[in-house]
């Protein structure tokens, strides 16, 4: 997954296939991942799966969690956005 221009349909492919056996922890990872590639309907419902493992932790870490924020303002969830951001403000 180091180049996603070469082949993006196979990249992503993969993407969801490491997905179907992740553990929550990874599935984070995972969204993030999905979101470099500009597949952001997947890295949210990915970040969605994971973020029970987080919340447990006491929340994604800092990089993570820009990313989600990011992620979630892309797809017009304001309000998971905006919380988002105040989680990360608040680190």
């Amino acid at each position: 997954m180091t180049d996603p221009h070469t082949d993006r349909p196979a990249a992503v492919a993969h993407l969801n296939s490491l997905a179907e056996d992740a553990d929550s922890a990874d599935l984070s990872a995972l969204g993030i991942l999905a979101w470099l590639l500009d597949e952001t309907p997947l890295a949210v419902r990915l970040i969605d799966r994971g973020a029970d493992a987080w919340d447990g932790r006491g929340g994604l870490p800092e990089g993570l969690a820009g990313a989600v924020a990011w992620a979630y303002l892309e797809r017009g969830r304001w309000d998971d956005a905006g919380a988002a951001a105040r989680r990360l403000a608040a680190v």
